[in-house]
């Protein structure tokens, strides 16, 4: 049988504690996210790593010791397999953690498949993540001296069946506030340098995300604001630090924040928005903070990813 094969692309995350200094050390190593000089490039990032892990690895221990991202990516990929059916199988190929990109470039090749779609898990293109996975598959397919036609879903932020997605676990949040409370909502996306984000028109691509779910949530309003930035250079702003202050000194008490850089769970919304901004926004007088859910193996995400995948 004729088969197509879909490789997951995305970042990966430490299956433990020991593996966080690994997993810094490759996201580090990569001039796409942080582009030191050359010679400079590794023994900074293991410069970095060295200093950074063991404040990471405390963050870590207080989600249960690892990322669930790997686990989560695969329950994706089981999922989506089960929903493309027989045609096609799906394979993971992670940025940083095992499976790598190129283990997945074997496995095609030991499958016998020679129709690839790399399936970028970043709903927005930026270099510096969907940019650099490809770029690595591409890398891994020129090394392995892989004959395979090969094309790319770069960019799928305003994917309608992924809009009416992540509008469903909005409107599930909303539902969850104390009945008759003025909601605020944040959307939240991952910062960039402004440098990269321009070049990429990435924070447009952020910006059609919050008015396709606004428009399906039928939200009156909402602010956009970034998170995970590091403190050199100029970042997109504003920070969601930033507007909780905001919405605090207007004297709003009950925020949702919705991410929408992220397609499951891990350290960037279990840890900083569940652990970091939930203790910031009770310590402003915010009474009632919540997260949405995450879209994890979601069946209408689920529906989105093989509708992507079909339509290309």
């Amino acid at each position: 049988m004729y088969k197509k094969a879909v490789v997951l692309l995305y970042m990966g995350g430490p299956d433990s504690l020991e593996a966080v200094k690994p997993f810094l050390y490759n996201l580090f190593s990569d001039p796409e996210v942080v582009p030191f000089p050359k010679p400079l490039q590794k023994p900074l990032a293991w410069l970095i790593s060295t200093l950074r892990a063991p404040k990471v690895k405390k963050r870590y221990a207080l989600i249960g010791g690892c990322s669930p991202l790997p686990a989560i990516t695969q329950a994706q990929a089981s999922a989506l397999k089960k929903r493309l059916g027989s045609s096609y199988e799906v394979f993971l190929g992670m940025r940083y953690t095992k499976p790598f990109i190129s283990e997945a470039i074997e496995n095609v090749l030991k499958a016998g498949i020679r129709d690839v779609v790399g399936l970028s898990l970043y709903p927005h293109y930026a270099g510096a993540t969907t940019g650099t996975c490809i770029k690595e598959m591409e890398r891994a397919i020129a090394e392995l001296n892989a004959e395979l036609e090969v094309s790319y879903i770069e960019r799928w932020g305003d994917f309608p069946p992924y809009l009416d997605a992540l509008a469903e676990k909005v409107t599930a949040a909303i539902e969850r506030f104390p009945r008759g409370e003025e909601v605020e909502v944040i959307f939240s996306a991952h910062s960039l340098p402004e440098s990269m984000a321009k070049r990429d028109a990435y924070e447009e691509q952020v910006l059609a995300t919050c008015e396709g779910v606004a428009e399906r949530a039928k939200l009156e309003s909402y602010r956009l604001a970034y998170q995970s930035g590091l403190r050199f250079g100029k970042w997109l702003s504003p920070s969601v630090e930033e507007v909780l202050r905001q919405l605090a000194k207007e004297g709003k008490k009950s925020v949702l924040i919705v991410p929408v850089s992220f397609v499951s769970d891990h350290i960037e919304t279990l840890y900083e928005i569940d652990f970091q901004y939930s203790a910031l926004a009770r310590k402003l007088g915010i009474e009632h903070f919540r997260r949405s859910e995450s879209l994890n193996t979601s069946p209408k995400f689920i529906e989105a990813l093989a509708e992507l995948v079909t339509r290309h």
